[in-house]
Parts: C-alpha cells; sequence; structure tokens
C-alpha cells in the first residue's frame, strides 16, 4: 500500500502538469491499469498510431518486439499474446482495436501462415483532461490510482483545523488500522 499527503500546492502543481502534458497523463492512467504480459507493450504500439487509425506489423517482428519465445507456435501466439492483449486494452483503455491476419502462400504445397497482422485503432469518447476543475482532481486522482493506494488530502490544512480527515470515495468504506481510507469502490 503506497500512502501519500498531497497540500494544495501539491494538488495545483500536479493538475498543472497534467493539463501541461494530456498525453503523457492519459497513456499512463491507462497503461496502469493493464495487468497482461504483452498488453503494456502492445498498447504502447498501438498507441503510436492512434491518430492514423491503423497500424501493420509483419508477425516476426511482432513477436520480437513483444519478446514472445519461440516456444509459442502461432496458435498459441494469437490466442495468448494478440486476442488476450486486445480484449484487455477494449476493456481497459481509451482505445479499441482489431486485427486482421494475413496469409502468405509458402513452400511447394502451397501451404498458407499468417504473414502479417493489419490493426484497426480507434478512440474512444472520453472527456480531455484539460477540461478537468479543481472540484474533480481528487477523484480522478483516485480512479487513476484505483485500489493501490489511500491518499491524504490537505494534510497541513486540516491539521490546522483539528480535523485530520481523510478523502472518503465510498459511503459505506471503514478506513484500516492505521486509519486510512481505501479507494476500493
Amino acid at each position: 500500500m503506497l500512502e501519500m499527503e498531497l497540500s494544495k500546492s501539491a494538488k495545483a502543481l500536479l493538475l498543472e502538469m497534467i493539463k501541461d502534458e494530456p498525453d503523457t497523463y492519459t497513456k499512463l492512467k491507462y497503461s496502469l491499469r493493464l495487468t497482461g504480459k504483452y498488453t503494456h507493450s502492445l498498447y504502447d504500439m498501438l498507441k503510436e498510431f492512434e491518430n492514423t487509425g491503423w497500424r501493420k506489423d509483419l508477425v516476426t517482428d511482432l513477436r520480437e518486439k513483444l519478446c514472445v519465445p519461440d516456444s509459442y507456435n502461432y496458435g498459441r501466439f494469437k490466442k495468448n499474446v494478440l486476442v488476450d492483449s486486445m480484449d484487455e486494452i477494449n476493456r481497459k483503455t481509451d482505445i479499441t482495436v482489431f486485427f486482421t491476419e494475413h496469409k502468405k502462400t509458402t513452400g511447394r504445397k502451397g501451404r498458407k501462415s499468417i504473414e502479417r497482422i493489419d490493426w484497426k485503432i480507434l478512440k474512444k469518447e472520453i472527456p480531455s483532461v484539460t477540461d478537468m476543475t479543481e472540484e474533480s482532481w481528487a477523484e480522478s486522482l483516485l480512479q487513476f490510482l484505483g485500489n493501490k493506494v489511500s491518499i491524504r488530502h490537505d494534510e497541513a490544512s486540516h491539521r490546522a483545523q483539528g480535523t485530520g480527515k481523510w478523502i472518503k470515495p465510498c459511503a459505506d468504506e471503514e478506513p484500516d488500522q492505521y486509519g486510512a481510507w481505501q479507494s476500493g469502490c
């Protein structure tokens, strides 16, 4: 568990940094949600081409970029790397992706193997971080950090007032043994 204390000046500085670099904030926000072994790298690769809406990769290059073991045949690569990563990206990030396989005829017997993957990348409609208000900032930070942290808000100000309250994201949630509110909603 990571615990953070934020003063008003730190909050203002972070908000300004987020507004100055919204793409970095957005990419980090969604990348931290991803848990699949290959999903982070694939998400980063696909985000680079978000504005074009498409990306083409040779299977051999894609396997190398994602550091997929040679022991994965194409079927295992497709299921455990491509499909699983695509599903997680589509559920947890700001883009929706689809892929199409392109075959190449190899050998004398005319066997076909998958040579290339073509990706279609669609942006989801998500409110811009530059439109974020001071009031929504704490809630946005809690969502960004998920269940990984608890946040003590303006501790110096609360101590001066004698309250020392924690941000409480859930109405029915109780503090843990150390008095910290968990961001578990």
